[in-house]
């Protein structure tokens, strides 16, 4: 059986017109300035925290699919993983949380942020449940590029939503310098 060679993408390739992070607009609501904003970003940061791992899950599922072929040529996504389940039932509790929360006016760029983020790992999540249906090379990598872009509008606006001073970021700094924190994790 003949094994496919990796293949690296032409500048040209539609692969690379993925969002630019510069895209993002300001989302950030003003903190400290109302309790009512306060509160809502509260709220809304375990949801963010989970909108995280929801897209390190399904990213690493879908780059476990475009690396393992399984008889074939074509690589194969095996969506009764684990992971899959866990990413697809923490989306659906971060969406629950993010449309119950009650939010205030500063907040409603930022909060219809997180809904379309929510919607971009949807679409990755239902692309990636059509991609082993999908025929023929061109088809599979016109739904692989859909998959792509979808994380990347993702992972855009993870950063954008983020908001260091409330705890909403994608990675706890708490103890980002090793100098600084003592054996206890306080510093």
């Amino acid at each position: 059986m003949l094994q496919s060679k990796p293949r690296i993408h032409d500048a040209a390739c539609d692969t690379w017109d993925l969002p630019k992070v510069s895209q993002s607009g300001a989302l950030h609501p003003e903190i400290g300035k109302d309790t009512a904003t306060d509160r809502y970003l509260a709220s809304i940061a375990p949801a963010y925290g989970q909108l995280g791992r929801v897209l390190a899950q399904l990213s690493g599922i879908f780059l476990l699919a475009l690396t393992r072929t399984g008889g074939g040529l074509e690589p194969h996504l095996h969506l009764d993983h684990a992971m899959y389940a866990i990413a697809h039932d923490q989306l659906e509790h971060a969406h629950e949380t993010i449309q119950s929360v009650s939010v205030p006016e500063r907040a409603r760029r930022h909060h219809a942020g997180l809904s379309d983020m929510i919607r971009h790992l949807s679409d990755a999540a239902l692309g990636m449940d059509r991609l082993s249906a999908q025929k023929g090379e061109a088809g599979h990598a016109t739904a692989k590029r859909e998959i792509l872009k979808h994380m990347a509008e993702a992972q855009r606006l993870l950063i954008a939503t983020a908001e260091p001073d409330a705890g909403v970021t994608p990675v706890d700094f708490n103890n980002a310098c090793c100098s600084c924190a003592s054996p206890g994790g306080t510093a």
